[in-house]
Order: C-alpha cells, then structure tokens, then sequence
C-alpha cells in the first residue's frame, strides 16, 4: 500500500510539474476548434488557434515558462513529464517566449521545414506561409534544417525560408530588437537594454 502511495505521489508530481494550461487569452481562440469561454489545460494532440489580428492566448508551464501567441495557431505534439519535454507544431503566427532558465524541461518549436530547440531563454518567433523570423532576446536557440543547424544568441536573428540551404545568423536590427523585445509586455516579462 505505501509503494502505491508513493508511486502515485510521485506520477502526479512528474506529470504536474510538465501541466499546460491556457492562462489568458483574448478574441476569438479555439482549442481544438470549440471557442474558449474560460482558461483550460492544454494536452498532447490539442490545437489551440488564436483568430484574428488582436486575438491572442497565454500557455504558461507549472515550472514558469510560459509563451504567447498572436493570430496564430499551433498543434501540441507532446508534453511529455517523463521526459520533460514539450514539442509544439506552429502552424502559424508570432510567438514571444519565455523558457524558465532554473527548469531542466526542453522546449522544442516545429514548423514545417524548421526546429527550433530552446534552452532557457526568450525569443520570438514569426511563422508565416513563406518564411521563419526568429530573434533571441535573451539565452540561445537552436535552429535546425535538413541536417544544417545554427545557434542563434542574444541579440541575434535569422529568417529560414523554405528554399533555404544554409542558416546564417545576423545581428539583429535596432527596429527587429525592439518589436521583438516589446512582444513580452503581456506576459508581464522585462528585456534587458540591448546595449
């Protein structure tokens, strides 16, 4: 009897400490296609859809992490406790990320030809039909493409088009670096000055 205690006890303490749910959200969001009238947890399988140019939701991660998404919309292909992974399709749409730098988690962000692998740190990434725009605020990003892979740090940027055969990072811009540093008003997250 105390080993099942203990083995619950530690099962719903793997899998909380890898829970998502939808903390905020504002327009028209649909989790897998049914509007939202109320904050939900977020499961493997689930597609979560933020309709409109001022829709946008807030996912945030028991150990802290959290992103938001604008107008836009992605598949989860996992959370897995075990793990402590949590992988996300995005379909499309600007995402502002904070990955909490003291969690042992990994966050990992697919497209259809791109994979962005995330170690504490917080970026934002741009997904449209065409291309990938991904700038590093703060921490590094691993992007990788048909065996290439580049580290994207701090300050630094890429686009990754369909066509594209080698990653190249660049600094970012003075106007990318501050669109990119103001997405994280919402989540209620401060950039360092750049300089």
């Amino acid at each position: 009897m105390i080993r099942l205690i203990v083995f619950l006890i530690l099962t719903l303490s793997l899998n909380s400490a890898f829970a998502a749910k939808i903390l905020k959200f504002k327009g028209k969001v649909l989790v897998n296609s049914v509007r939202q009238s109320q904050a939900v947890s977020i499961n493997t399988g689930d597609v979560v859809e933020a309709v409109g140019k001022d829709s946008f939701f807030i996912i945030g991660y028991e150990d802290g992490s959290k992103f938001i998404l604008r107008n836009g919309k992605i598949k989860v292909e996992s959370i897995n406790p075990k793990k402590k992974t949590s992988t996300l399709n995005m379909v499309r749409g600007l995402m502002s990320t904070f990955i909490n730098p003291k969690s042992n988690n990994k966050f990992i962000v697919k497209n259809k030809s791109t994979i962005f692998g995330v170690r504490g740190t917080k970026f934002m990434l741009n997904v449209t039909e065409k291309d990938s725009y991904l700038c590093v605020c703060e921490g590094k990003v691993e992007v990788s493409k048909n065996g290439e892979s580049a580290l994207v740090s701090r300050g630094e940027d890429i686009t990754v088009e369909d066509s594209t055969k080698e990653l190249k990072t660049s600094k970012a811009i003075d106007q990318m670096w501050t669109m990119a540093s103001g997405s994280f008003v919402d989540l209620g997250i401060t950039i360092k000055d750049r300089k």
